[in-house]
């Protein structure tokens, strides 16, 4: 980090020691189950890929908040339900989804160092489109792998509606705009998308191309529902965030 952002090159050290604390509970769990993987060098060295500020901060708060739902509904559900965890790595859930969740909180103070990302049409774009991607994205996932869930004994769409609503109910602290979810249309095209995508991925021969057609239009009819504004950041010209601030929130935590 630069000379004048030494608060944050120690807030991303934090970051990177509860993700180093994630990568030891994996191989710990795969320990357990006597598999063994030298996690350190499994990943080699890759090119580095620069993205705006913005979409970093948007992105990481959402990855960190809908991971933390996932995995806390999940260890509450394992915990009412103990002889469904047939995995070392559940034992592992609980602090997991603690650190997501203050990582998802520290972002939503560096929100507030930059404002201009949360304001006009800007922040309702990002809003936008990142909330739409990750829900999206969740949905297919859970949803095309719902064997797992359902070993589990969780139903897989029920799974993803609750992350998805309480994820979006979560990003009210921080994004300006997000998605209403009480409107039954977000629901009804969430399962148009999860049919149009089975058909797709099973169709063969000239239909798959008029199957891709359908799942795309619906996906960008979810893309464009209306919004709900949330007034979460109310911005005090005389007030200003800086990094220290950030860092005496995550020590205090």
């Amino acid at each position: 980090m630069k000379e004048g952002n030494r608060d944050l090159g120690k807030l991303f050290q934090f970051l990177a020691r509860d993700e180093a604390r994630h990568a030891g509970f994996l191989s710990r769990a795969l320990v357990a189950e006597g598999i063994e993987v030298d996690l350190p060098h499994l990943g080699g060295k890759r090119a580095a890929t620069w993205f705006p500020i913005s979409w970093v901060i948007y992105s990481v708060y959402l990855s960190e908040k809908i991971g933390y739902w996932r995995y806390i509904l999940m260890d509450r559900h394992l915990k009412a339900n103990p002889g469904e965890a047939f995995a070392p790595l559940f034992d592992f859930f609980e602090p997991w989804c603690q650190d997501e969740n203050r990582h998802g909180d520290c972002f939503t103070v560096m929100m507030r160092c930059w404002p201009g990302i949360t304001k006009g049409w800007r922040g309702k774009l990002l809003s936008r489109f990142f909330l739409w991607s990750v829900f999206l994205t969740h949905t297919l996932t859970v949803c095309e792998r719902g064997e797992f869930y359902e070993l589990l004994g969780i139903e897989p769409k029920e799974f993803d509606e609750e992350v998805i609503r309480r994820t979006n109910h979560t990003s009210k602290n921080a994004f300006p705009w997000v998605f209403n979810l009480e409107d039954d249309k977000f629901w009804d095209l969430r399962n148009k998308i999860i049919e149009s995508f089975r058909a797709f991925v099973s169709t063969k021969g000239l239909t798959k191309p008029v199957k891709l057609m359908k799942f795309v239009s619906l996906i960008f009819k979810q893309f464009a529902l209306p919004m709900e504004k949330t007034n979460a950041l109310r911005y005090d010209k005389d007030v200003q965030f800086t990094g220290g601030d950030i860092l005496n929130f995550w020590t205090d935590k």
